[in-house]
């Protein structure tokens, strides 16, 4: 049974929907980043943690790919052109929207309050909405991958 680390508020959440929508049974632990038990399973202290196994994994979108390629649900085939669309949507939207959303977290709640920077967050919003908007506008159907 996999093991899933991380407290449901963080990306730790992209995994238990993951493991829910492909419908296999796991263990969470609900473990802020940065606690000792977190640091235990990845030196970084990052959630989350995925354990498969002996095998332990970090990084939401790895371990997403991960679970998506070993249950063949929710991905497109390895090596297929379908794939690469769909990798490239993803490293896209971690670049282009992530990226804006995690950069305003830290200068509201994540950095200490004498680093934040308020000023930041009307550029990030821009930009985020920007990026959005391309993303969808591109889009050749109803989904922004395949048919379902």
């Amino acid at each position: 049974m996999y093991k899933v680390f991380g407290i449901p508020q963080s990306r730790a959440f992209r995994v238990i929907w993951m493991l829910e929508e492909i419908e296999i049974e796991y263990e969470h632990f609900s473990l802020k980043p940065g606690s000792q038990e977190v640091k235990n399973l990845n030196r970084s202290g990052k959630v989350p943690v995925l354990m498969d196994g002996e095998e332990i994994l970090s990084d939401s979108s790895a371990i997403i790919s991960y679970l998506g390629d070993k249950h063949e649900q929710l991905c497109f085939p390895r090596g297929s052109i379908e794939r690469a669309r769909q990798d490239a949507m993803v490293f896209r939207i971690i670049d282009e929207v992530d990226m804006m959303l995690w950069g305003a977290a830290r200068h509201s709640f994540i950095l200490p309050e004498d680093m934040r920077v308020a000023a930041i967050k009307p550029s990030l919003k821009w930009e985020f909405q920007k990026n959005i908007g391309n993303i969808m506008n591109e889009r050749r159907g109803k989904f922004l991958m395949g048919e379902e």
